[in-house]
């Protein structure tokens, strides 16, 4: 499950690894076991290294996730200036009209 995960976004992210293409080289035993995912074109086997993805994914998912705060933060800025723009125009009328009400009543008419 995990690693079809792994492969899904190396594919659409066109990234390999976590840093770059060493993340897959493992130490122990020296062997490079580089996905599929990894390739440009995915279905070269093997993956030759002009055909790997040079960007890890670390960095990209970063950089994406980055970008949607940022949206979200903005829109909610946004959204709030909205409603406290509307909120003080509304303060503004209630209040503007419980003076014109006042404004209309006689002075002495409780004596």
């Amino acid at each position: 499950m995990c690693e079809h995960i792994v492969d899904v976004i190396q594919y659409r992210w066109k990234c390999c690894g976590l840093d770059d293409v060493n993340f897959w080289i493992s130490d122990c035993d020296n062997k490079t076991l580089i996905p599929a995912s990894c390739c440009m074109p995915e279905d070269v086997h093997p993956c030759l290294k002009k055909d790997i993805f040079k960007e890890g994914c670390g960095p990209k998912g970063f950089t994406k996730f980055h970008l949607e705060m940022t949206v979200f933060g903005v829109s909610f800025l946004l959204m709030f200036l909205i409603f406290l723009t509307i909120f003080i125009i509304m303060v503004y009328l209630i209040r503007s009209q419980q003076e014109e009400y006042f404004l209309h009543v006689p002075r002495n008419w409780m004596w």
